[in-house]
C-alpha cells in the first residue's frame, strides 16, 4: 500500500493522492513545500503554464515571491493576469466529458 500525501488543504481535508516514493507529498504538494527555500535574490522561475497544476504551481510561486519582496505588485499582477488568460484557455480546450 503507497503511502499518501501528508499535506492538509486549507479545508482541513487531507490530500488524497499518492506520495512520491521515499517522500511524504505528493508531485504538486513536494513542489509547493519546496517554495521556501528561494534566495530574496534569486530569479522566479515558473513552469509553462500547460495544465491547471502547473497553473497552481505558478500561483503559489508568484503569491511566495510577492510577499519575500522578490518581486513588486505591478510584476505579480501582470502574471497573474497572464496565468487567468492561459486557465481560461485550458478550459476552453478541456473535452465537456472531462470537466
Amino acid at each position: 500500500m503507497r503511502k499518501k500525501c501528508r499535506h492538509i488543504k486549507p479545508s482541513g481535508l487531507r490530500c488524497e493522492s499518492p506520495a512520491l516514493r521515499e517522500q511524504n507529498f505528493c508531485y504538486f504538494h513536494s513542489k509547493m513545500h519546496t517554495l521556501g527555500g528561494y534566495d530574496r535574490f534569486s530569479p522566479l522561475t515558473l513552469p509553462p503554464p500547460e495544465g491547471p497544476a502547473a497553473i497552481l504551481l505558478s500561483i503559489a510561486k508568484i503569491n511566495d515571491a510577492l510577499l519575500n519582496g522578490r518581486i513588486d505588485s505591478k510584476c505579480a499582477g501582470i502574471l497573474l493576469y497572464s496565468l487567468q488568460i492561459a486557465s481560461q484557455h485550458i478550459e476552453s480546450h478541456i473535452p465537456t466529458e472531462l470537466r
